[in-house]
Protein backbone atom coordinates (compact mmCIF):
# COMPACT_ATOMS: atom_id res chain seq x y z
CA UNK A 1 0.00 0.00 0.00
CA UNK A 2 1.07 3.68 -0.61
CA UNK A 3 0.51 6.19 2.01
CA UNK A 4 0.86 10.21 1.99
CA UNK A 5 2.21 11.77 4.72
CA UNK A 6 0.84 15.78 4.86
CA UNK A 7 2.64 18.46 7.12
CA UNK A 8 -0.26 20.28 9.19
CA UNK A 9 -0.55 22.87 6.98
CA UNK A 10 -1.30 20.13 4.25
CA UNK A 11 2.23 20.25 2.39
CA UNK A 12 2.73 16.67 0.75
CA UNK A 13 6.59 15.55 2.88
CA UNK A 14 6.34 12.10 1.72
CA UNK A 15 4.70 9.16 -0.32
CA UNK A 16 5.41 5.85 1.57
CA UNK A 17 5.50 2.21 0.75
CA UNK A 18 3.77 1.26 3.54
CA UNK A 19 2.42 -1.93 5.59
CA UNK A 20 -0.76 -2.18 7.06
CA UNK A 21 0.96 -3.85 10.69
CA UNK A 22 3.47 -0.93 10.51
CA UNK A 23 4.04 0.65 13.79
CA UNK A 24 5.04 4.17 14.68
CA UNK A 25 8.31 2.98 14.43
CA UNK A 26 8.43 1.56 11.25
CA UNK A 27 6.44 4.93 9.94
CA UNK A 28 9.39 7.01 11.42
CA UNK A 29 12.29 5.38 10.22
CA UNK A 30 10.90 5.40 6.58
CA UNK A 31 10.87 9.37 6.35
CA UNK A 32 13.83 9.27 7.68
CA UNK A 33 15.09 7.09 5.12
CA UNK A 34 13.40 9.64 2.69
CA UNK A 35 14.91 12.44 4.07
CA UNK A 36 11.29 13.72 5.29
CA UNK A 37 12.20 13.74 8.54
CA UNK A 38 15.20 16.48 10.16
CA UNK A 39 17.00 16.59 12.59
CA UNK A 40 17.17 13.12 12.89
CA UNK A 41 16.22 12.56 16.29
CA UNK A 42 13.11 14.83 16.11
CA UNK A 43 10.26 14.21 17.53
CA UNK A 44 7.01 13.68 16.35
CA UNK A 45 3.60 11.84 16.45
CA UNK A 46 1.71 10.66 13.49
CA UNK A 47 -1.93 11.07 12.79
CA UNK A 48 -5.17 9.92 10.81
CA UNK A 49 -8.29 11.64 11.11
CA UNK A 50 -8.39 12.66 14.61
CA UNK A 51 -6.85 9.22 15.89
CA UNK A 52 -2.97 9.17 17.07
CA UNK A 53 -0.54 6.46 15.65
CA UNK A 54 0.32 5.60 19.40
CA UNK A 55 3.41 3.29 20.41
CA UNK A 56 2.80 -0.31 19.98
CA UNK A 57 -0.41 0.56 17.42
CA UNK A 58 -0.32 -0.37 13.48
CA UNK A 59 -1.50 1.38 10.87
CA UNK A 60 -4.59 -1.10 10.28
CA UNK A 61 -5.61 -0.16 14.13
CA UNK A 62 -6.07 3.86 13.41
CA UNK A 63 -7.81 3.19 10.04
CA UNK A 64 -5.02 3.81 7.57
CA UNK A 65 -4.62 0.40 6.21
CA UNK A 66 -6.28 1.64 2.64
CA UNK A 67 -3.97 2.36 -0.14
CA UNK A 68 -4.06 5.86 -0.49
CA UNK A 69 -4.21 6.75 3.24
CA UNK A 70 -3.47 9.84 4.26
CA UNK A 71 -1.14 10.57 7.36
CA UNK A 72 -0.30 13.58 9.11
CA UNK A 73 3.07 14.61 10.57
CA UNK A 74 3.12 17.08 13.77
CA UNK A 75 6.42 17.60 15.16
CA UNK A 76 6.82 18.04 18.27
CA UNK A 77 9.55 19.89 20.85
CA UNK A 78 12.96 17.99 22.21
CA UNK A 79 12.50 15.95 25.20
CA UNK A 80 14.74 17.95 28.31
CA UNK A 81 17.54 15.18 28.98
CA UNK A 82 19.32 14.72 32.88
CA UNK A 83 22.29 13.32 33.71
CA UNK A 84 23.89 12.13 36.94
CA UNK A 85 27.45 11.74 37.39
CA UNK A 86 30.31 11.05 39.95
CA UNK A 87 32.33 14.20 39.30
CA UNK A 88 29.40 15.28 42.03
CA UNK A 89 26.52 17.38 39.60
CA UNK A 90 23.63 16.87 37.36
CA UNK A 91 23.31 18.28 34.47
CA UNK A 92 20.34 19.19 31.97
CA UNK A 93 20.70 18.69 27.91
CA UNK A 94 18.53 19.96 24.73
CA UNK A 95 17.65 16.55 22.84
CA UNK A 96 18.13 18.20 19.57
CA UNK A 97 21.28 20.16 19.97
CA UNK A 98 23.37 18.05 22.74
CA UNK A 99 23.65 21.71 24.51
CA UNK A 100 23.83 21.41 28.53
CA UNK A 101 21.18 24.43 29.45
CA UNK A 102 21.57 24.01 33.11
CA UNK A 103 24.15 22.44 36.09
CA UNK A 104 23.10 21.30 39.21
CA UNK A 105 25.65 21.47 41.70
CA UNK A 106 26.00 21.80 45.59
CA UNK A 107 26.59 17.96 46.19
CA UNK A 108 29.63 16.98 48.22
CA UNK A 109 30.10 13.86 46.34
CA UNK A 110 29.26 11.82 43.70
CA UNK A 111 25.50 11.70 42.04
CA UNK A 112 24.18 8.22 41.66
CA UNK A 113 21.23 9.16 40.38
CA UNK A 114 18.21 12.00 39.17
CA UNK A 115 14.81 12.18 38.01
CA UNK A 116 12.39 14.64 37.17
CA UNK A 117 9.15 14.86 39.28
CA UNK A 118 6.48 13.78 37.34
CA UNK A 119 5.19 17.16 36.40
CA UNK A 120 8.56 17.94 35.41
CA UNK A 121 9.10 20.87 37.21
CA UNK A 122 11.15 19.56 39.43
CA UNK A 123 14.86 17.44 39.91
CA UNK A 124 15.29 15.47 42.47
CA UNK A 125 19.05 13.69 43.06
CA UNK A 126 20.65 11.47 45.32
CA UNK A 127 24.61 11.44 46.29
CA UNK A 128 27.44 10.00 47.94
CA UNK A 129 27.31 12.84 50.36
CA UNK A 130 24.49 11.38 52.54
CA UNK A 131 21.57 13.69 51.04
CA UNK A 132 18.78 14.04 48.72
CA UNK A 133 18.38 17.47 46.85
CA UNK A 134 15.09 18.65 45.18
CA UNK A 135 15.93 21.45 42.58
CA UNK A 136 13.90 23.78 40.35
CA UNK A 137 13.85 22.28 37.02
CA UNK A 138 13.41 25.96 35.18
CA UNK A 139 15.80 27.62 37.08
CA UNK A 140 18.57 25.38 38.75
CA UNK A 141 17.83 26.67 42.42
CA UNK A 142 18.04 24.27 45.31
CA UNK A 143 14.92 23.91 46.84
CA UNK A 144 15.31 21.55 49.76
CA UNK A 145 18.13 19.23 50.86
CA UNK A 146 17.16 16.08 52.74
CA UNK A 147 18.80 15.13 55.58
CA UNK A 148 18.78 11.84 57.90
CA UNK A 149 20.64 9.11 56.20
CA UNK A 150 24.07 8.24 57.75
CA UNK A 151 25.55 6.89 54.56
CA UNK A 152 25.57 7.21 50.70
CA UNK A 153 22.24 7.55 49.12
CA UNK A 154 22.17 5.30 46.19
CA UNK A 155 18.42 5.67 44.86
CA UNK A 156 15.96 8.34 45.38
CA UNK A 157 12.69 8.54 43.10
CA UNK A 158 9.23 10.41 43.35
CA UNK A 159 5.80 8.71 44.53
CA UNK A 160 3.58 8.76 40.96
CA UNK A 161 1.80 11.84 42.69
CA UNK A 162 5.51 13.51 43.38
CA UNK A 163 3.92 14.25 46.80
CA UNK A 164 6.54 11.43 48.42
CA UNK A 165 10.25 10.29 47.71
CA UNK A 166 11.53 6.61 48.08
CA UNK A 167 15.49 6.19 48.95
CA UNK A 168 17.75 3.54 49.15
CA UNK A 169 21.13 4.12 51.19
CA UNK A 170 24.39 2.21 52.27
CA UNK A 171 23.73 -0.52 55.20
CA UNK A 172 20.21 1.03 55.95
CA UNK A 173 16.38 0.40 54.81
CA UNK A 174 14.38 2.26 52.57
CA UNK A 175 12.80 5.90 53.95
CA UNK A 176 9.55 7.43 52.66
CA UNK A 177 9.66 11.29 53.05
CA UNK A 178 7.27 14.13 52.33
CA UNK A 179 8.06 16.27 49.36
CA UNK A 180 6.15 19.25 51.11
CA UNK A 181 8.06 18.89 54.81
CA UNK A 182 11.04 16.93 54.04
CA UNK A 183 10.41 14.55 57.17
CA UNK A 184 11.06 11.15 56.78
CA UNK A 185 7.57 9.79 57.18
CA UNK A 186 8.93 5.92 57.44
CA UNK A 187 11.26 2.99 57.28
CA UNK A 188 10.53 -0.41 55.92
CA UNK A 189 13.06 -2.01 58.18
CA UNK A 190 11.77 -5.42 59.22
CA UNK A 191 12.74 -8.80 57.63
CA UNK A 192 15.13 -8.27 55.05
CA UNK A 193 18.58 -9.89 56.00
CA UNK A 194 20.65 -7.24 54.29
CA UNK A 195 20.16 -3.25 53.59
CA UNK A 196 17.65 -2.66 50.71
CA UNK A 197 19.68 -2.61 47.53
CA UNK A 198 16.58 -1.21 45.52
CA UNK A 199 13.32 -0.01 46.30
CA UNK A 200 10.62 0.90 43.98
CA UNK A 201 6.71 2.42 44.17
CA UNK A 202 4.56 0.16 42.34
CA UNK A 203 2.53 2.26 39.52
CA UNK A 204 -0.31 2.77 41.52
CA UNK A 205 2.02 4.03 44.44
CA UNK A 206 0.16 1.95 46.61
CA UNK A 207 2.94 -0.75 47.36
CA UNK A 208 6.54 -0.26 47.73
CA UNK A 209 9.24 -3.35 46.49
CA UNK A 210 11.96 -3.72 48.28
CA UNK A 211 15.05 -6.06 47.21
CA UNK A 212 18.21 -6.84 49.28
CA UNK A 213 21.57 -8.30 48.81
CA UNK A 214 20.07 -11.69 49.54
CA UNK A 215 17.86 -11.60 46.63
CA UNK A 216 14.68 -11.34 48.96
CA UNK A 217 12.03 -9.15 47.55
CA UNK A 218 9.23 -7.80 49.59
CA UNK A 219 5.95 -6.16 49.19
CA UNK A 220 5.08 -3.01 51.62
CA UNK A 221 1.93 -0.93 51.91
CA UNK A 222 3.35 2.93 51.39
CA UNK A 223 0.49 4.26 53.69
CA UNK A 224 0.79 1.88 56.41
CA UNK A 225 4.36 0.56 56.33
CA UNK A 226 2.93 -3.14 56.51
CA UNK A 227 4.79 -5.94 54.57
CA UNK A 228 2.09 -7.32 52.68
CA UNK A 229 4.35 -10.06 50.85
CA UNK A 230 7.26 -11.69 50.67
CA UNK A 231 9.48 -13.64 48.26
CA UNK A 232 12.14 -15.25 49.48
CA UNK A 233 14.79 -15.37 46.39
CA UNK A 234 14.41 -14.42 42.71
CA UNK A 235 17.83 -16.33 41.84
CA UNK A 236 20.91 -14.88 40.96
CA UNK A 237 21.83 -11.73 42.70
CA UNK A 238 19.96 -8.77 41.53
CA UNK A 239 21.50 -5.55 40.23
CA UNK A 240 18.08 -3.67 39.30
CA UNK A 241 14.58 -4.23 39.58
CA UNK A 242 11.40 -2.43 37.74
CA UNK A 243 7.30 -3.10 37.83
CA UNK A 244 5.80 -3.98 34.54
CA UNK A 245 3.17 -0.48 33.77
CA UNK A 246 0.36 -3.11 34.68
CA UNK A 247 1.91 -4.10 37.92
CA UNK A 248 1.45 -7.85 36.86
CA UNK A 249 5.69 -8.32 36.65
CA UNK A 250 8.77 -7.75 37.89
CA UNK A 251 12.02 -7.44 35.66
CA UNK A 252 15.19 -7.90 37.00
CA UNK A 253 19.14 -7.48 36.19
CA UNK A 254 21.30 -9.60 37.37
CA UNK A 255 24.86 -10.81 38.17
CA UNK A 256 24.66 -13.68 36.18
CA UNK A 257 24.23 -11.23 32.56
CA UNK A 258 20.67 -11.66 31.99
CA UNK A 259 17.40 -10.30 32.78
CA UNK A 260 14.72 -11.87 33.86
CA UNK A 261 10.66 -11.37 34.19
CA UNK A 262 9.04 -12.27 36.75
CA UNK A 263 4.97 -12.89 38.10
CA UNK A 264 4.42 -10.85 41.19
CA UNK A 265 1.14 -13.56 41.77
CA UNK A 266 2.69 -16.89 41.37
CA UNK A 267 7.05 -15.66 41.95
CA UNK A 268 7.20 -17.58 38.90
CA UNK A 269 9.89 -16.77 36.13
CA UNK A 270 7.96 -16.01 32.81
CA UNK A 271 10.94 -15.35 30.29
CA UNK A 272 15.06 -14.94 30.03
CA UNK A 273 16.44 -12.40 28.20
CA UNK A 274 19.71 -13.61 27.35
CA UNK A 275 22.63 -12.10 25.00
CA UNK A 276 24.50 -9.61 27.36
CA UNK A 277 28.41 -10.91 27.75
CA UNK A 278 28.32 -9.15 31.41
CA UNK A 279 26.52 -7.81 34.11
CA UNK A 280 22.91 -6.34 33.20
CA UNK A 281 23.23 -3.44 35.17
CA UNK A 282 20.06 -2.31 34.23
CA UNK A 283 16.42 -3.09 32.49
CA UNK A 284 13.69 -1.45 32.47
CA UNK A 285 10.27 -1.81 30.46
CA UNK A 286 9.08 0.58 27.50
CA UNK A 287 6.07 2.38 28.46
CA UNK A 288 3.57 0.09 26.62
CA UNK A 289 5.36 -2.69 28.48
CA UNK A 290 5.86 -4.42 25.05
CA UNK A 291 9.79 -4.25 24.82
CA UNK A 292 12.06 -4.38 27.72
CA UNK A 293 15.65 -2.12 27.35
CA UNK A 294 18.68 -3.90 29.25
CA UNK A 295 22.23 -1.89 29.92
CA UNK A 296 25.31 -3.64 30.16
CA UNK A 297 29.16 -3.90 31.66
CA UNK A 298 29.48 -5.40 28.34
CA UNK A 299 29.26 -1.49 27.01
CA UNK A 300 26.02 -1.94 24.93
CA UNK A 301 22.40 -1.68 25.48
CA UNK A 302 19.94 -4.29 24.14
CA UNK A 303 15.74 -3.64 23.24
CA UNK A 304 13.70 -6.99 23.26
CA UNK A 305 10.33 -8.19 23.06
CA UNK A 306 8.73 -8.83 26.06
CA UNK A 307 6.60 -11.65 24.68
CA UNK A 308 9.00 -13.68 23.06
CA UNK A 309 12.39 -12.89 24.54
CA UNK A 310 14.03 -11.89 21.43
CA UNK A 311 16.61 -8.95 21.16
CA UNK A 312 15.36 -6.16 18.32
CA UNK A 313 18.29 -3.68 18.76
CA UNK A 314 21.86 -3.39 19.45
CA UNK A 315 22.71 -0.29 20.77
CA UNK A 316 26.68 -0.19 20.02
CA UNK A 317 28.66 2.60 20.74
CA UNK A 318 30.24 3.47 24.18
CA UNK A 319 33.85 2.60 25.35
CA UNK A 320 32.65 1.36 29.18
CA UNK A 321 30.00 0.02 30.85
CA UNK A 322 26.61 1.03 30.20
CA UNK A 323 25.11 2.07 33.78
CA UNK A 324 22.15 2.62 32.67
CA UNK A 325 19.19 2.66 29.72
CA UNK A 326 15.65 4.02 29.09
CA UNK A 327 12.97 4.88 26.79
CA UNK A 328 11.17 8.28 25.95
CA UNK A 329 8.20 8.40 26.79
CA UNK A 330 6.70 7.66 23.13
CA UNK A 331 9.24 5.01 22.99
CA UNK A 332 10.84 6.46 19.93
CA UNK A 333 14.46 7.05 21.48
CA UNK A 334 16.68 5.48 23.94
CA UNK A 335 19.47 7.49 26.43
CA UNK A 336 22.21 5.50 27.72
CA UNK A 337 24.46 6.61 30.92
CA UNK A 338 28.16 4.91 30.68
CA UNK A 339 31.34 4.59 32.72
CA UNK A 340 33.01 6.41 29.60
CA UNK A 341 31.94 10.01 30.95
CA UNK A 342 29.35 10.19 27.96
CA UNK A 343 25.67 9.57 27.80
CA UNK A 344 23.78 9.12 24.00
CA UNK A 345 21.20 9.38 22.71
CA UNK A 346 19.99 6.11 20.06
CA UNK A 347 16.58 6.12 17.85
CA UNK A 348 15.07 2.95 18.67
CA UNK A 349 13.99 2.76 14.93
CA UNK A 350 17.81 2.59 13.41
CA UNK A 351 19.49 1.65 16.33
CA UNK A 352 21.63 4.82 15.20
CA UNK A 353 23.29 6.89 17.92
CA UNK A 354 21.73 10.56 17.51
CA UNK A 355 23.51 12.44 19.98
CA UNK A 356 26.76 12.10 22.39
CA UNK A 357 26.46 14.19 25.51
CA UNK A 358 29.56 15.57 26.47
CA UNK A 359 30.98 17.47 29.32
CA UNK A 360 30.94 15.24 32.88
CA UNK A 361 34.24 15.04 33.78
CA UNK A 362 33.80 11.69 35.68
CA UNK A 363 31.17 8.29 35.19
CA UNK A 364 27.15 9.46 34.07
CA UNK A 365 25.98 7.22 36.38
CA UNK A 366 22.26 7.61 35.17
CA UNK A 367 19.74 9.06 32.36
CA UNK A 368 16.77 9.85 31.97
CA UNK A 369 13.90 11.95 29.99
CA UNK A 370 11.66 14.86 31.16
CA UNK A 371 8.02 13.28 31.39
CA UNK A 372 5.61 13.31 28.14
CA UNK A 373 3.52 16.65 28.26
Amino acid sequence: MTATVLSIGGEELACLRAKPDWTLREVLAAMLDSGALAPRGARAQILHGGLRLAAGASLADIGAAAAGSQLTLVKLPPWDLLTASADGTARLWNATSSECSSTFTGHAGSVFSVVFSPDGSSVLTASNDHTMKLWSAATGECLRTFTGHRSPVRSAAFSPDGQQVLTTSDYSMAQLWSVASGECLRAFVAGHGEFARFAKFSPDGKEVLTVSGDAMVKFWSTASGECLRTFESLGSVTLSVEFSPDGQTLLMGSLDSVAELWSIATGECLRTFTGHSDFVLSAVFSPDGQEVLTASADSTAKLWSTSSGKCLCTFEGHSDFVRSAVLSPDGQQVLTASEDNTAKLWSTASGECLRTLEGHRSVVQSAIFSPAA
